[in-house]
């Protein structure tokens, strides 16, 4: 490959030294066949050194390419498999919040029902304390006031004896022995 491009510049710098400097008018001008002689022996001999270059360059631009596509290939996977996640963690929340909530409620009027019927209880045995307190508060002042009848009747009766004589004293006493034996008979 070597020979040949330095044949190609020993070829094309003769034929540009033997062109004589005439202007030819039909067809295509010298100066523009050795341009395009010496473009293509340019363009040869660049692609020759610059080849592994040029290769290595678009060889690395594809390889960066192929790994950024992966990256974000695995990236879009990632990403998705998060959405989901955070797709099934919202459902699970959704659900686990309407069950809460339906708990929370039937806690809520099982505790209201609770304290309904703790009340009801309360009262009860606050009427039940209380009409026992009224009973035993009546007893006492029934007993009371038998015994303050009983100490007024033994008075009355003890002021009525020493005011009364001692005939009628035997006749009262008389009387009240004969109810006793018709009573005990």
């Amino acid at each position: 490959m070597k020979s040949l491009i330095a044949s190609l510049l020993l070829v094309g710098s003769s034929a540009y030294a033997s062109g004589g400097g005439g202007h030819h008018e039909d067809g295509i001008p010298m100066v523009v066949l050795y341009q395009a002689i010496n473009f293509s022996i340019f363009v040869g001999i660049l692609a020759y050194f610059a080849k592994d270059k040029v290769k290595a360059l678009f060889q690395g631009r594809y390889d960066d390419f192929t790994r950024l596509a992966r990256e974000t290939e695995q990236t879009r996977k990632n990403l998705e498999f998060k959405i989901a996640d955070i797709i099934r963690r919202t459902n699970t929340l959704e659900q686990t919040s309407q069950k809460s909530l339906s708990d929370a409620q039937r806690d809520a009027e099982k505790l209201y029902n609770t304290m309904i019927e703790d009340a009801k209880q309360a009262a009860a045995r606050l009427q039940n304390e209380v009409t026992n307190q009224i009973k035993d508060d009546q007893a006492k002042m029934l007993e009371k006031l038998r015994t303050e009848a009983l100490e007024m009747s033994v008075a009355s009766a003890k002021q009525q004896l020493e005011t009364t004589s001692q005939d009628e004293k035997v006749k009262v006493t008389r009387q009240f022995s004969q109810r006793v034996e018709g009573a005990a008979t």
